[in-house]
């Protein structure tokens, strides 16, 4: 198989995958459509192509749902914190 060939065989791959993507994400806000695609394991440069966006929209997008993965976290660290001393408290 030529180089040719198999370039004509990736561009054809890359256009079943944003008619997929396209569908899947078709009701999803901007910022969905890309925590869905990090959660399949896409790439930024690759969820920007699917997209039609640029790679700096998408790194931002990744750092808001990062930093709000970890404010979640934290939160959530410090519910346990209190309902444990909560039950110590109360096993007095």
């Amino acid at each position: 198989m030529s180089n040719e060939q198999l370039d004509r065989i990736i561009d054809e791959l890359n256009t079943i995958a944003k008619l997929i993507a396209v569908n899947v994400l078709k009701d999803k806000s901007p910022t969905e459509k890309i925590s869905t695609l990090l959660d399949f394991g896409f790439e930024t440069k690759t969820i920007a192509s699917l997209l039609g966006t640029k790679e700096n929209f998408v790194r931002a997008v990744k750092s808001k749902l990062a930093k709000a993965e970890k404010k979640t976290k934290t939160k959530t660290s410090t519910e346990t914190s209190q309902k444990e001393n909560v039950e110590k408290t109360n096993e007095n």
